[in-house]
């Protein structure tokens, strides 16, 4: 039954995409409705179309789901790279959960990062530049996921 309303729901979205050249705000929403519906399978789909269609709180969510294997394959690299878009627009919680993802690798641009999404008002990025530079330089901060 899930599958059959999962079907019916993505083939009543991809209308709705087609319908409206792809209006990324009717998308996210939608993403966001599945999300909250329990099925992540639809949001993942919803809001990969959105993130294409340029909504950056879309590719955030859909690079949460790609970090952690919500509803699509496990990917961490992937997330990183829906994140890296997302940041890109300028989205403070797509900077700070990049900054995250490449802080054991490249911990000065992960800090400038952070700085940036602090600049922006985002409270874990602050967060993260009020700890002590030896304790933040080094430290994994817990990965790619979305729930920071």
């Amino acid at each position: 039954m899930r599958l059959a309303l999962t079907v019916m729901m993505f083939a009543a979205s991809a209308s709705h995409a087609q319908s409206s050249a792809y209006d990324a705000d009717g998308l996210s929403y939608d993403g966001a409705v599945a999300y909250d519906a329990g099925n992540s399978v639809l949001a993942a789909v919803l809001w990969r179309l959105a993130g294409k269609a340029g909504s950056s709180e879309s590719m955030t969510a859909y690079a949460g789901l790609r970090a952690a294997g919500d509803g699509v394959a496990e990917n961490p690299e992937d997330a990183l790279h829906w994140y890296a878009r997302a940041a890109r627009r300028g989205d403070a919680h797509a900077m700070a959960l990049l900054a995250d993802g490449l802080f054991a690798v490249d911990p000065k641009r992960a800090r400038a990062l952070y700085s940036q999404a602090a600049a922006l008002g985002h409270d874990y990025a602050k967060l993260r530049l009020a700890q002590p530079p030896g304790e933040i330089d080094g430290e994994d901060p817990g990965g790619i996921g979305g729930n920071q």
